[in-house]
């Protein structure tokens, strides 16, 4: 196994290019938002949920977890170093081949940019999945060589992280600043906007039912989430809590308008996982609801739950994946079941579809749905992408709950 896609890293875009286009797309979203939002909402609020979008997380390649593979491989007489005897460069010799891999955790892209401070030798590897790595021929008796080429390629990927980490924290450091005033800058346009606006003759046409984007409201303002009580049929009259309907849509519309502004900024969100793009949501929905005096408001328990629980019970979940298909999709509902324990509990599906063919994908979802055990049928259809369903419980089909089936599309750039 040869890797030919081995590439130099840390040397094919400039950071100082990198972060001039990450304050553009700050500036195209803020200036795209609605007049009434800049003025209406908590500015320290979405200066911090604008931080948390557009911060970068840094360079972390884990060298201490290094690990390799032994195989044996025909070398061509060709590839041998130069000192080395060989008899015919047309022929091939068996030789033991090492590939060395680093796993690491940041955003593979990361590896793209190359830091303000650099030099001509960065490292050489390449990349697979979570993973840098290198491969190298064992051509003499030992593997001293190999043993220097490991440390060479390890010293370079610490400096080279060291110094694009420095540009990152430095760039992290001064967000807060950079986002504050380009919302002050265009709050200050509004502004004056209107002030003119008052030395007109004719008043200003109001526009009616002005649709809510995206509002982040201070903590006073946090909306109470209704839990119902309701007694089952034959039982004893203990209440049991489910969320109101009216509550739940408001919830689904929510991540649905986040949904919409994560295909709006592809360049933003594209390269994000699950669990990031999970916290988005979760940043979106905690500062608006508040959880009753013994209920819990949202919290995140697994890898890509969002929760709302009521004295121990969900009463709310919605499960965030990436679309891997028909099979994982069903998947993803069976986990999902295996969450609920409350009859009349609301429960979403967030898929984030990667591949460009989205249209095939949306159908794909739609009727595969139908094939699942516990479908009774779909209850209405709220937009293009945003389809609710009756289910029943797997071991009780009188126990019925809304599942919301949610999908957007954020291909890869």
């Amino acid at each position: 196994m040869v890797y030919s896609n081995e590439r130099a890293l840390f040397s094919k875009r400039s950071f100082f290019d990198f972060k001039r286009k990450l304050e553009e797309d700050i500036q195209d979203l803020i200036v795209t938002k609605s007049e009434d939002l800049i003025l209406g909402v908590d500015e320290a609020q979405y200066v911090d949920y604008l931080f948390e979008c557009f911060k970068i997380e840094n360079v972390n390649v884990i060298i201490e977890k290094a690990v390799y593979d032994r195989k044996e491989e025909e070398i061509a007489g060709k590839d041998f170093p130069n000192g080395f005897y060989i008899t015919t460069e047309n022929g091939s010799f068996r030789k033991n081949v090492y590939y060395i891999s680093w796993p690491f955790t940041n955003d593979p892209k990361l590896f793209d940019l190359q830091p303000s401070t650099y030099d001509f030798s960065p490292p050489v590897l390449a990349i697979q999945g979570n993973n840098l790595k290198k491969r190298f021929v064992q051509f003499k008796n030992d593997v001293e060589d190999i043993n220097q080429g490991i440390k060479n390629i390890q010293n370079q990927l610490k400096l080279y992280s060291e110094r694009l980490n420095k540009d990152i924290d430095e760039f992290n450091e001064n967000l807060p600043k950079t986002v504050k005033s380009i919302f002050e800058k265009r709050k200050s346009e509004i502004l004056k906007t209107k002030e003119v606006e008052q030395t007109l003759i004719i008043p200003i046409k109001q526009a009616k039912n002005v649709p809510e984007t995206f509002t982040i409201p201070s903590k006073e303002m946090k909306k109470k989430i209704p839990i119902e009580p309701k007694i089952q049929p034959g039982k004893p009259a203990i209440p049991e809590p489910t969320l109101s309907k009216v509550t739940y849509f408001s919830i689904l519309k929510m991540i649905n308008d986040m949904g919409k502004e994560f295909e709006r900024k592809p360049s933003v969100y594209s390269s994000k996982a699950e669990e990031h793009l999970r916290d988005h949501f979760l940043m979106l929905l905690e500062p608006q609801f508040e959880g009753s005096a013994t209920g819990e408001t949202f919290n995140r328990t697994g890898k890509t739950d969002i929760l709302l629980r009521y004295k121990g019970s969900n009463v709310f979940v919605a499960e965030c994946k990436f679309w891997r298909g028909k099979s994982s999709f069903l998947k993803t509902i069976d986990q999902l079941l295996g969450y609920l324990t409350w009859r009349d509990s609301k429960v979403a599906i967030i898929m984030f579809v990667e591949n460009k063919d989205f249209s095939n994908v949306l159908n794909t979802a739609t009727e595969s749905i139908k094939e699942h055990s516990s479908y009774i049928k779909k209850l209405e259809q709220r937009d293009e992408t945003w389809l609710n369903y009756l289910f029943s419980f797997p071991n009780d089909s009188d126990k019925k709950f809304e599942l919301a089936l949610m999908l957007y599309h954020i291909p890869k750039i």
